[in-house]
């Protein structure tokens, strides 16, 4: 593990061995938090409470409790009911400054602040992420105000998300398995669009929560 580990690099849950994306840090009334996905730190609405982050992941190589980062302190549950809607795939875990760093780890082990303010989605936005899997991709967004069904097995079902957008990667895929909960910004600005939840490698498609509602549903800030 990286210390302090940046933003961009793999992360887990001391529960299971899986690994996803260390989002971005935020905070509210003085307290730090990290930022990634549901599925990834709450392991799909099953994980209790203050169970340890490891960074890395145990996927990863990532040992609880020397390697833990954070502690889970809240996530959205994903509603798996028929005809239910989701806005986020989201959870945070509390940490402490000496174990994080705000920036976002770039290649060649650059290190890049976030820019203050968020940007709305809008079609053909340039884009880009560092995640667990890929690592460093540039993309671009081909669709807003989408509807998207995201499998969860084996921890869930099938869960619809609404409001979502789509990012297309340049010269090969955006994202893969493993990039979840990775931050995406505007290129070459770096300013936060969006949290990466879900894709389709495949068919080069990655599916993301806008900010506002990630936000909204903590009362959190991205710190920057």
């Amino acid at each position: 593990g990286r210390r302090r580990a940046p933003c961009g690099v793999s992360i887990g849950n001391c529960n299971q061995v899986m690994a996803g994306t260390f989002g971005c840090l935020v905070s509210r009334t003085n307290q730090l938090f990290i930022l990634s996905n549901n599925h990834v730190i709450a392991l799909v609405n099953t994980s209790p409470l203050n169970v340890g982050i490891p960074q890395p992941g145990r996927l990863d190589g990532g040992v609880c409790s020397p390697d833990v980062i954070a502690r889970l302190a809240q996530f959205v549950p994903i509603n798996f009911a028929p005809g239910a809607v989701n806005l986020v795939d989201a959870a945070i875990a509390r940490t402490s400054p000496q174990l994080v760093d705000r920036r976002i780890l770039r290649p060649g082990g650059a290190l890049q602040p976030i820019a203050p303010g968020f940007v709305v989605p809008s079609f053909n936005l340039q884009v880009q992420k560092s995640g667990r899997t890929t690592q460093y991709r540039r993309g671009f967004v081909d669709l807003v105000n989408t509807t998207v069904n995201v499998t969860y097995a084996p921890l869930g079902g099938v869960a619809r998300f609404v409001n979502q957008f789509r990012v297309r990667g340049l010269g090969g895929i955006f994202s893969d398995r493993g990039d979840s909960g990775s931050l995406v910004t505007t290129f070459p600005q770096n300013r936060p669009v969006g949290l990466l939840f879900a894709g389709n490698a495949a068919n080069n498609m990655t599916f993301c929560n806008p900010l506002p509602a990630v936000l909204a549903a903590f009362g959190v800030n991205i710190v920057t």
